[in-house]
């Protein structure tokens, strides 16, 4: 069953150093030190709790974790916003943070999905939605899609916070509702926000792949496009007949014809 590793914070630390050589203006001082043994051991607790909060889509619930992540970074000093949770609807909601930067460029993003598919006890070894920490895995549903992805971009953030470093352009967090089924959390935002997505000039977030091995980070993928959906009808018509009779032209014939093709082209 889907599990992440405490070394999440392995990644968390890459993507910390990662931002800072992007946000940070060449002819800075570097930040302090950054404690990463309880770096390590604070990203392992963080995705604990996390996926002890039952996202499940439908329905969502992902107000619950908005209000979660606010709390967490009010601990920090940092402002957390709720949003849209009228036009998202019962339980549901929208998060949006932000690091100011000194203006030296459009912000970087750091964007996850709150919902997860839902899960039954039953298929799993460990709770689903129980957090155990086992055998060095942190356990539940959403601990690789994407609520780890979330606890990464989330402790970096806050590593940043609490380093002082002075950024050159805005760092924003933004968690989303309704991935799994509709996209309406994304669409939602884009459509309500258009000030705040303006702002916007990289997006991190699902996708690309992240290749850690023996306890390192090796290489961070980047994506350059998108799949999209790709309807297309297919219509096949034929000469009607009784079963006992079948001397017509079955259109079943030429159809599966055509997908096999399709089939093949692929």
């Amino acid at each position: 069953m889907p599990k992440a590793f405490p070394r999440a914070a392995l990644v968390a630390a890459a993507l910390l150093c990662t931002l800072t050589s992007s946000v940070f203006g060449q002819r800075r001082a570097a930040p302090p030190a950054t404690d990463f043994v309880r770096l390590r051991e604070e990203t392992a607790q963080r995705l604990a709790e996390y996926l002890r909060i039952n996202t499940s889509n439908p329905p969502g619930n992902e107000l619950a974790t908005a209000r979660w992540l606010k709390d967490v970074l009010a601990r920090e000093g940092i402002e957390g916003r709720i949003l849209d949770t009228a036009e998202l609807g019962t339980g549901r909601a929208n998060f949006y943070a932000r690091l100011p930067g000194s203006g030296g460029g459009k912000a970087i993003a750091l964007v996850h999905h709150m919902d997860v598919v839902p899960a039954t006890r039953a298929q799993w070894s460990e709770a689903p939605f129980g957090g155990v920490r086992k055998d060095g895995y942190v356990w539940g549903r959403g601990a690789l899609d994407m609520k780890g992805h979330g606890i990464i971009q989330l402790m970096a953030f806050v590593a940043l916070k609490r380093a002082g470093v002075q950024l050159s352009r805005d760092l924003v967090f933004i968690a989303n509702a309704d991935e799994e089924i509709g996209g309406l959390g994304s669409r939602t935002f884009i459509e309500r926000h258009p000030d705040l997505v303006g702002r916007i000039e990289y997006v991190l977030t699902e996708g690309a792949d992240t290749r850690v091995q023996d306890g390192k980070v090796r290489w961070f993928g980047i994506d350059v496009g998108e799949k999209r959906v790709f309807w297309k009808k297919l219509i096949a018509r034929g000469t009607t007949s009784h079963g006992s009779v079948p001397l017509g032209d079955n259109p079943v014939d030429r159809l599966v014809t055509a997908l096999a093709r399709l089939v093949a082209w692929e």
